[in-house]
Formats: C-alpha cells, structure tokens, sequence
C-alpha cells in the first residue's frame, strides 16, 4: 500500500509537512517531505513516493501495478515540474 497524508503546519508557522507510508510484503517505509506551504509539501511527498514506489523491491519483482500498469502508477515523478526536469 501507498499511503499519503494531509499535510499540517509545523509548529516554526513558516513550513509545512507531509507523511507518507510505503507499505508492502518487503517493503516498509515512513517519511515525510517538507514544503513553504501544504501544496508544495504534498507534491513534494507525492514525488518520493512516486520514486519509492518505483524502487521497491516489489516493483523490482514485477508485482507492483496500478490498474494493470506496471511501469506507471498513476504518480507523477519529478519530471511533471518543468524546473526539475534534468533534460532542460
């Protein structure tokens, strides 16, 4: 399972959080991504997750998929934010 939470103000007033959960048969993984504001924090998480998922033993295994797609999982990696693109 790939969980991910809404993100909460830190205590500084000044950045925001968000947890994420990767949960699976070998996999097991809590973290967080910070962010200026709860957008910028969920997309932040959504990108990790995105990569963890992708770098999970079980997608190494070929048993991880989402609506019968094993290569995507309907995440979107950094490569949807223009300034974080390595090709430009």
């Amino acid at each position: 399972h790939l969980r991910l939470f809404r993100p909460v103000a830190e205590d500084n007033g000044r950045t925001w959080r968000c947890l994420y959960e990767v949960d699976g048969p070998q996999t097991r993984h809590v973290g967080s991504q910070c962010g200026v504001d709860a957008m910028q924090a969920l997309l932040n998480a959504i990108y990790v997750l995105s990569a963890e998922a992708t770098a999970s033993q079980e997608h190494l295994e070929k048993r991880l998929a989402w609506d019968g797609q094993s290569e995507h999982f309907g995440l979107p990696s950094h490569d949807a934010d223009p300034e974080l693109r390595r090709d430009g």
